[in-house]
């Protein structure tokens, strides 16, 4: 685990660095594919920004909504203290769910269609998304289970979330090398099916079966817990069956041609 970077004399949190490693890696890689599939990039680039800023919104209000309890995020609002609580941390999840709101929004402002984006965008999200998990890693959060198997790893940094000293599995990197090979998957998925119901839907279901079976490898508390599922094994279920449901209806066409696919 290695926390904090120091460059330029500066204490730069690893966990920023990696994100914004991620976010350049994924708007490279986009940028390339839309070329490769003959697609402008100005109209996307106001698409992924408008995007980018709901979904960071998204993630500190899922955040939030998984740390504290809603008397503590009311007397935050109430004095105006709400982003102390938003900026310790963000929840994934909470950013996709974000992120949808902002891309609609971005294609209405330039008019244009997302489905006609989307097979080349898409994979780069799970790309992105390894770099923030490696992050997650070296910051020492979204933790794994204690375990005596060799590929147990100790946390020393008595700064992190993790119980120092204790070997876990290294849950972070397993969901790293896994959404590479989603990447990888999604860019010879687009290579056939061009339909952005199919390349969505199959990003849907399968990160949504990743997430709810990593979940269980997960022994960080700060992620929220509803019965016998965690708040984001419960997000997954919806997101897979959404996934199914979007491949299904392919033919049908949920995007529309022309314009945003807004009403």
């Amino acid at each position: 685990m290695h926390p904090y970077f120091s460059i330029l004399g500066l204490r730069i949190p690893a966990y920023g660095v990696m994100m914004a490693l991620g976010l350049l890696t994924a708007c490279a890689v986009g940028y390339i594919r839309l070329k490769r599939n003959g697609l402008g990039w100005e109209e996307p680039l106001v698409m992924v920004a408008a995007a980018w800023a709901t979904a960071l919104m998204g993630a500190m209000m899922m955040y939030m909504l998984v740390t504290y309890t809603p008397g503590q995020i009311y007397h935050a609002v109430a004095n105006g203290r709400v982003f102390d609580f938003s900026a310790c941390g963000m929840v994934f999840y909470g950013g996709l769910i974000g992120a949808f709101p902002g891309m609609f929004i971005g294609a209405k402002l330039v008019k244009a269609e997302t489905g006609e984006y989307l097979p080349a965008l898409v994979p780069c999200v799970p790309l992105g998304h390894a770099f923030g998990r490696i992050g997650c890693f070296l910051g020492g959060c979204c933790y794994g289970r204690p375990t005596d198997r060799w590929y147990g790893i100790a946390f020393a940094h008595p700064a992190s979330d993790a119980p120092v000293g204790v070997p876990l599995v290294p849950v972070q990197l397993i969901e790293s090398l896994l959404l590479i090979l989603l990447f990888i998957f999604m860019c010879l998925l687009a290579k056939k099916r061009r339909k952005a119901e199919i390349i969505l839907g199959a990003y849907f279901l399968l990160y949504g079966l990743i997430r709810f079976f990593l979940e269980y490898l997960r022994f960080d508390g700060i992620r929220g817990r509803f019965g016998a599922l965690s708040t984001s094994q419960w997000i997954s279920l919806p997101l897979a069956a959404l996934g199914i449901l979007l491949i299904f209806s392919a033919k049908r066409g949920f995007f529309r041609s022309g314009g945003s696919d807004l009403p």
